[in-house]
């Protein structure tokens, strides 16, 4: 007795109405900024700035910017509707650019090295740092030098002047991406930034987790709907199965996934209440 064959009409819009979608509000748990070096020398894994783009030296010039959000809060089941990310530019060069936001693919590491101000030209990197080659410094590598990335970018922002704020998304691929870390589909290792790398003097600066103003530093904001009220048992959809779970979250006994899921009417608290409602949605 599946949802989609027991449900009408008026229960999915029951579901609709009582489901209310929740904001989660994000800082980065790690950053990072690989600075291209032959040698994989360079990092600012604990600096308080980020860049990306392309500088004006000879050689060595690139900036890629990564970062990473621990969205292990969001309850499994969850479906994701909206991902922003919000970034302050605090160094400009090289007029509007666009800066690309790409999936990444290999884990990395934010350990120890800070740049000298301005923090264009990186710091020595410490063991454990995400480098232009290395993913952990100094024995682990990027499959391919400057980082492991999506060809496709996620989303996309046009960045101008220095001293304001920035927002990628919300787009359909950033909400994939967010989607496959939430149901454990692909591995959380976040997100890489790309700027105008053809043109010298383009490189943007932004303030990483590290800034010492709170407010500007990087921001990750999630919308999602929790799991499905009604399916205590965390089968993915609403049946028989679900009655003995929710008589044991109301007895305080639950032992499922997700206990909000037998709050079948979406008021915050487990009660008598809850039973009519799941009635409702198992047998309009």
């Amino acid at each position: 007795m599946s949802l989609g064959g027991r449900v009408g009409l008026a229960t999915l819009l029951f579901i609709v109405a009582t489901v209310r979608a929740d904001q989660l509000n994000l800082q980065p748990s790690k950053d990072n900024t690989l600075y291209e070096s032959a040698t994989g020398a360079l990092s600012n894994g604990a600096g308080e700035n980020l860049f990306s783009g392309k500088t004006g030296q000879p050689t060595g010039s690139l900036r890629r910017a990564l970062l990473q959000f621990d969205v292990s809060s969001i309850p499994a089941g969850s479906y994701v509707q909206g991902v922003t990310l919000t970034m302050h530019c605090s160094l400009s060069s090289g007029g509007t650019q666009v800066m690309s936001l790409h999936r990444v693919t290999a884990d990395w590491g934010e350990s120890t090295s800070i740049a000298a101000p301005p923090g264009g030209l990186g710091a020595p990197a410490a063991p454990g740092d995400a480098t232009w080659l290395h993913t952990f410094s100094p024995s682990d590598f990027w499959a391919t030098p400057g980082g492991d990335f999506a060809a496709a970018s996620s989303a996309s922002a046009i960045v101008a002047a220095a001293d304001a704020y920035y927002v990628w998304g919300p787009t359909a691929s950033l909400v994939a991406d967010v989607q496959s870390w939430v149901d454990g589909a692909a591995m959380n290792h976040g997100w890489i930034m790309l700027g105008n790398e053809s043109l010298s003097n383009s490189a943007k600066r932004f303030e990483s987790r590290e800034s010492i103003d709170s407010s500007q530093r990087p921001s990750l904001t999630v919308t999602y709907l929790p799991p499905l009220p009604g399916d205590a048992d965390c089968s993915g959809s609403v049946t028989d199965a679900d009655v003995l779970p929710l008589v044991g979250a109301l007895l305080g006994q639950y032992s499922g996934c997700d206990e909000r899921r037998a709050d079948t009417n979406s008021d915050g608290f487990l009660n008598g209440r809850d039973i009519s409602a799941f009635l409702t949605i198992l047998m309009p």
